[in-house]
C-alpha cells in the first residue's frame, strides 16, 4: 500500500545510530499482551507503526497477515528485510521508511494496527493525530494494539525535574533527538471511547534492551459501528 511520507532527519539519524549499535535492540519476541488478544482481530492486513527491527511484523506475518512495516530508521528496516528472508515471510512484509508523525495512511484498509512502544518517542499533538489516522485506517471490526509509557514511570519524574514540558506531559530526549510523552492514568483508554475496549491494563513491563521495568499502559480495542 502506497503512503505519503515525510522525514524528521535528526531523529532518523539518531535511530539509525541506535539500530546500528547492537544486533537486535528490542529482541525478536512479540509482546505477550499482543499475543494474548490477537485472536480477537480479523485475519488479513496489518499495520506495524514504528516496527523497529520487525519483531511484531514477523509475528503477524507468521500468523497469516500481510504486513506494512513502517519505521523512520532505514537501519532498522534493513534488519526487517533480512529477518523476513530468514523467517521465509518476505512475501508477507512490505517495509516503508518514514516518520510516523507525518505519514498519510490509507482509510479502511487494515484489519489490525500495532503501535508498540512508539508513543514514548512522539509529542502529544502528533500522538493524537496519529491515533485518529490509524482509527480511520482500520476496517470495521479491525483491532488496534498500543503500548506506551505512563506518568508512573521513573523517567517521567526525571524529565519533570529537569525540563519544562514542550506540550502537555511532553519532554525532549536530546540523546535521540525526539520528544517523549507520558500518558495520564486512564488517558489512553479515554481516547478510544468510540471503540470497543477488549482490554486495558496499566502495569510494569520489562523491555529486552533495559535492565529495569517501565510503567506502561496497554490497550487492545476494536473498531465498531456506532
Amino acid at each position: 500500500m502506497k503512503m505519503k511520507i515525510k522525514m524528521n532527519l535528526n531523529a532518523k539519524k539518531e535511530f539509525d545510530t541506535l539500530y546500528s549499535s547492537q544486533e537486535c535492540v528490542w529482541g525478536l519476541e512479540a509482546d505477550k499482551y499482543l499475543a494474548m488478544f490477537l485472536d480477537k482481530a480479523p485475519k488479513g492486513t496489518a499495520l506495524d507503526l514504528g516496527c523497529g527491527e520487525g519483531r511484531h511484523s514477523l509475528y503477524l506475518a507468521q500468523a497469516g497477515y500481510t504486513v506494512d512495516a513502517v519505521d523512520i530508521s532505514e537501519k532498522a528496516l534493513e534488519k526487517v528485510r533480512s529477518l523476513a528472508r530468514e523467517y521465509d515471510v518476505s512475501n508477507k512484509i512490505c517495509v516503508r521508511s518514514g516518520d510516523i508523525a507525518s505519514i498519510d495512511i490509507p482509510d479502511t484498509y487494515y484489519d489490525i494496527a500495532v503501535i508498540s512502544f512508539v508513543f514514548p518517542f512522539l509529542r502529544r499533538s502528533h500522538i493524537t493525530a496519529t491515533i485518529e489516522k490509524v482509527k480511520h485506517s482500520l476496517k470495521v471490526s479491525g483491532c488496534i494494539y498500543i503500548s506506551a509509557l505512563t506518568i508512573d514511570d521513573s523517567e517521567y519524574t526525571t524529565y519533570s525535574q529537569t525540563q519544562n514540558p514542550y506540550e502537555l506531559r511532553t519532554f525532549y530526549s536530546k540523546g535521540l533527538q525526539c520528544y517523549c510523552y507520558f500518558f495520564e492514568r486512564g488517558e489512553l483508554k479515554s481516547l478510544f471511547s468510540d471503540f470497543r475496549i477488549i482490554d486495558y491494563t496499566e502495569t510494569e513491563v520489562s523491555l529486552s534492551r533495559e535492565p529495569y521495568t517501565h510503567a506502561m499502559c496497554l490497550l487492545f480495542a476494536q473498531k465498531v459501528v456506532l
